[in-house]
Order: structure tokens, then sequence, then C-alpha cells
């Protein structure tokens, strides 16, 4: 409805008392206060579904920050590994190359050691320390 100014109330009163005229005052009243709840349930509503948005974004973006950190923690565990491995294979070849048995055993040794062990051995512990926001030195 457009804004009512005063000359408008006029013509506005005049609509009333013409709609009162084939609506009961009672069922008028039960229809105004029904749009009154209404407008409140969808204030309400409005509210609770800002909240709900509210929380989704904050817990998206703390899922959002625990992979980044995971997935940070992981690579460089790999890569540590994988430079690990490596050496120990430049160990061997080295061994191979002059003929040092004890070179290349001591390089198997270390390789089967970094192949044998699992970086997810202590996965639970590194979960708890990441879970704690303590600084961890990657």
């Amino acid at each position: 409805m457009k804004n009512t100014k005063k000359g408008d109330l006029s013509v506005l009163t005049e609509r009333v008392k013409t709609v009162a005229n084939f609506v009961p005052a009672a069922d008028a009243m039960r229809f105004f206060n029904q749009l009154l709840d209404v407008r409140k349930e969808e204030a309400v509503t409005a509210r609770e579904i800002a909240k709900v948005t509210a929380a989704r974004d904050i817990a998206l973006t703390e899922i959002t920050k625990k992979y980044e950190l995971y997935h940070k923690v992981f690579d460089r565990v790999f890569e540590e590994r994988s430079d690990a491995i490596s050496k120990h294979f430049q160990i061997i070849d080295k061994g191979i190359a002059s003929g040092d048995r004890d070179l290349i055993l001591g390089g198997l040794r270390g390789l089967s050691e970094i192949v044998a062990s699992s970086p997810f051995g202590s996965v639970e512990q590194l979960g708890r320390m990441l879970e704690s926001n303590q600084q961890i030195q990657i």
C-alpha cells in the first residue's frame, strides 16, 4: 500500500468502513491478529535462519582451516620421507659404484627402516596436537 498522507487517511477509513459492511468485525480482528502472528513468526524464522547461516559459515571456516593445516602437515611428513628415501638410494648407488658392500648394506638398512615405519604410527598423537591449538614446528 502507498504511504498514507492526511488526505489519504480519510480514503483508507472509508475503505475500512466498506469492508466492515461485508466482513463481521470479529472476523476482521481475527484476520488482522493472525496476520500479526504470521509477521512475528516470520521475524523469528528470519533470525533463526541468520543464526544457522552464521553457524554454518563458522563451521565451514573451521573445516577449511583444519584441512589446510592437515594438508600442510602431511605434505611435510611425506616430503621428509621422500627426501630420506632418495638419500638412502644415493648411498646405495654410491656403494654400487664403488663396490662398497658395507655402504650398500647401510643404505638398504636405512631404506628398510623408513619403508617399514609408518608415518601414521603416531597419527593419534598428531591429531591431539593439531586439535590442541599448540604450536607445532613443521
